[in-house]
């Protein structure tokens, strides 16, 4: 079996993306993951998006750490 392999997205866009880091935000995360079969249409494995309360700031979620509180819904 041949498989396409991918760079890691932080280093993609290294000089096209911006980053930033937050601290201490209440928001929600969505996770979605891709299968190997699917890999014409997107880089197999799970990908996280996130989007603040308030609705101001959000993206690709490229590292994550959760201390507490956190409330976990998962959807088949």
């Amino acid at each position: 079996m041949m498989l396409s392999c991918y760079r890691p997205l932080k280093e993609v866009f290294k000089y096209d993306q911006t980053f930033c880091e937050l601290n201490d935000i209440e928001g929600i995360i969505v996770a979605t993951r891709f299968p190997i079969y699917m890999q014409t249409l997107n880089v197999p494995g799970w990908h996280y998006h996130f989007i603040d309360i308030h609705k101001t700031i959000g993206g690709h979620v490229l590292d994550l750490s959760i201390e507490s509180g956190a409330v976990v819904d998962i959807c088949r």
